[in-house]
């Protein structure tokens, strides 16, 4: 019995869960935030009509995770900003289901607040398909999503998790590194 609580214990300290966090910026800032960001990205081809799709993971068993989502959906449509498309993406507690639920065509991942999950999940998916992930909670930035947002002197702040963002295929002019917060 002592072996498998034993077990049990260093499975859970392995998987390295992230507890969910506070969104600090309005969701209408951040998706603006996120399309001028885009436009910095020398790895993103911003032909006049592309589309960008940015598939938004949530749990739906925490209220909170929902409740933003469905803020980041109505920004989404009262802003007018027809190049982007906006895609739920339910994941399960275990995340077993996130690679088959991400559509190909998705080339953001918008990670919304998360309850006891691994985000190691999302980033490995994101990583490996080459798909820039994106959260409001600034903490999952230096857990390793590769773009964020906080707030400094009650204005929005921009965090990049260089690392990740390389990663992830990300490609940042300099005058968007100069104005944001790197983390490296």
């Amino acid at each position: 019995m002592l072996k498998v609580v034993a077990m049990l214990s260093i499975m859970v300290a392995l998987m390295q869960p992230v507890e969910a966090q506070e969104v600090l910026v309005p969701s209408n800032i951040q998706l603006a935030l996120v399309d001028k960001i885009l436009s910095f990205d020398r790895a993103v081809s911003r032909s006049g009509d592309q589309v960008i799709v940015i598939g938004i993971v949530y749990q739906k068993e925490y209220r909170k995770s929902v409740t933003e989502k469905d803020d980041l959906l109505k920004a989404s449509e009262a802003g007018g900003r027809g190049r982007i498309q906006m895609i739920p993406i339910e994941v399960n507690g275990s995340g077993d289901n996130l690679q088959s639920s991400v559509p190909d065509e998705v080339t953001v991942l918008y990670v919304m607040p998360l309850r006891w999950f691994n985000l190691d999940i999302i980033t490995s998916l994101s990583r490996s398909r080459r798909i820039l992930t994106v959260t409001g909670v600034s903490e999952y930035v230096h857990a390793g999503v590769a773009l964020g947002f906080s707030v400094k002197d009650e204005r929005p702040q921009i965090l990049i998790n260089l690392r990740a963002a390389r990663a992830e295929g990300a490609d940042f002019s300099s005058k968007l590194l100069n104005i944001a917060k790197v983390i490296q």
